[in-house]
């Protein structure tokens, strides 16, 4: 992409499962590049099958995931906490608790 200027955007993802997986491409580009993008696309694939992934390489990537997933828990601890206190002052209070016995001990 950077190297010719013919796509705006370029991403990939994987879907992994039990059985089977899914590596998707994304490349956003002018009609007039779509050929020349598969093409690249599709050598990069090859390329990719045929050359095993470095140790470093790996280790970069698994780095960058768990850094990934260790931002998106922080962000959503960020975003929940003044609830979850809220939440926890509710859960503690003596009259609820005594409403929350007193509806749960009927059934």
């Amino acid at each position: 992409r950077e190297k010719r200027g013919l796509a705006y955007a370029v991403f990939s993802g994987l879907s992994a499962f039990r059985d089977a997986g899914m590596l998707t491409v994304y490349a956003g580009c002018a009609n007039e590049s779509v050929a020349e993008v598969v093409d690249l696309v599709v050598e990069e694939l090859r390329i990719i099958a045929r050359e095993p992934v470095s140790t470093a390489e790996l280790r970069a990537r698994k780095r960058e995931l768990i850094e990934s997933i260790m931002r998106r828990d922080t962000e959503v601890r960020a975003l929940t906490e003044d609830w979850m206190h809220e939440l926890r002052d509710i859960l503690a209070s003596a009259n609820n608790s005594q409403r929350l016995s007193k509806t749960y001990d009927q059934s």
